[in-house]
């Protein structure tokens, strides 16, 4: 059985293989040059992770109608890749406590975020992705005023400070660390917090997956709020190795609008 998830697959002719990750099946055979993948979503109670579970016999007849079935031609190609990724829209993480920051005081928090499965082939110069899925799925949530608001996902989260004695809820989430300085003379109290995940690259060290750092300037409640992507994984990482690059690069007209996103986040 294999430890690490994130890697090319060698599909092997007429035998089915089944991986599970989170709340989210992913079925694969090989039949000549065409591949046949499934997609099922298990019930929310039955969260589980199963890492490369080779099936001799197809044995899941009580959902095999449910499961969601594409046929692709694919030539010569043999591997599958299967990439984590962060989620294709913005986070509005709400705390499980309410957070206050003094004027002129900073922290450092930390959350976890689940990620979404890309499934890519491969041939010789060419590298397709297939389709992707959430290994959990969250909650919709409208951000902002009707005229520059975002549809994102909700994260209730826990925003944690303790970093050596955390660990993920599973091997498919990502830890994201947010640095928030109040440089404003009000005291910054916020319960939820906007987190453009869309921006951030994911990157692997060891078994654990991290993205970069956020830096949030709070400048005050009537002001923009200053916000930067760091350009790398956590400083404390020795070897980060990036294994799937951003959704988005922010621009300049992107990152204004989501500062006035934190901006009314911050309103008591």
């Amino acid at each position: 059985m294999e430890t690490n998830i994130w890697s090319k697959k060698a599909l092997a002719e007429e035998s089915w293989r089944r991986w599970v990750v989170g709340e989210l099946g992913l079925f694969f055979d090989k039949k000549g040059a065409e591949w046949i993948i499934g997609s099922y979503r298990y019930p929310r109670a039955q969260e589980r992770l199963r890492i490369h579970q080779k099936c001799s016999s197809f044995s899941e007849e009580d959902i095999y109608e449910e499961i969601e079935w594409h046929r692709y031609m694919i030539g010569q190609e043999a591997e599958i890749e299967i990439v984590p990724a962060l989620p294709d829209r913005p986070l509005v993480v709400r705390p499980n406590v309410r957070r206050r920051i003094l004027p002129g005081r900073e922290a450092q928090v930390h959350f976890y975020v689940p990620v979404w499965i890309q499934l890519f082939s491969h041939s010789v110069n060419r590298r397709v992705m297939l389709e992707e899925h959430p290994s959990l799925r969250l909650s919709s949530t409208w951000f902002g005023d009707m005229q520059t608001g975002e549809l994102c996902y909700t994260l209730e989260t826990v925003l944690s400070q303790e970093f050596e004695r955390s660990s993920p809820p599973a091997p498919y989430y990502a830890e994201c660390v947010l640095n928030i300085n109040n440089i404003s003379s009000s005291l910054l109290d916020f319960y939820r917090i906007a987190v453009h995940v869309e921006y951030l690259n994911l990157y692997l060290d060891g078994d654990g997956l991290h993205t970069n750092e956020v830096n949030v300037n709070f400048s005050g409640i009537d002001q923009i709020s200053q916000v930067k992507y760091s350009t790398r994984g956590p400083r404390w990482l020795k070897n980060p190795v990036k294994i799937a690059s951003a959704r988005e690069v922010p621009s300049k007209n992107i990152l204004k609008r989501s500062f006035s996103y934190i901006k009314h986040l911050t309103e008591m």
